[in-house]
């Protein structure tokens, strides 16, 4: 049995680039999610013109307004979750630049 011996600098080092990683995917998540509710206006409009049309105002109003609400809640959300992303993802670079000048000095050290 042959045991390798892990420096726990380059485990963490390995844990934040996932970590970084996992961030990136998530902010392209966000960047799709936003370019998918581009049409949320339009959908109100489809929809809330021919319900205010056939049946009460007040009913195509509505409709309007919660395609209005849940377009813009999206956007908000995805804009504060992107930019808490974004900030979490910039410290992360730190931490792994940081990490990979510890590991580096740690093997120039031991060669």
């Amino acid at each position: 049995m042959i045991i390798i011996m892990i420096s726990p600098e380059l485990s963490e080092l390995s844990d934040y680039q996932a970590y970084e990683r996992t961030l990136g995917e998530q902010l392209e998540g966000f960047t799709r999610l936003r370019r998918q509710v581009r049409w949320f206006p339009l959908f109100a409009l489809v929809t809330g013109v021919p319900v205010g049309i056939f049946g009460k105002g007040i009913y195509g109003a509505a409709v309007v307004l919660i395609w209005l609400i849940f377009w813009g809640s999206t956007l908000y959300i995805t804009a504060m979750r992107s930019w808490q992303y974004t900030g979490e993802r910039k410290r992360i670079q730190r931490e792994i630049r940081a990490l990979q000048q510890v590991v580096d000095h740690s093997k120039a050290t031991t060669d």
